[in-house]
């Protein structure tokens, strides 16, 4: 679905910022 896209998406953009500021 494309709105379960969107949010993992949305979850994945999330979890990159948090990575890049405890990196």
């Amino acid at each position: 679905d494309i709105e379960i896209d969107e949010e993992i998406d949305v979850i994945i953009s999330e979890w990159m910022g948090y990575m890049l500021l405890y990196e």
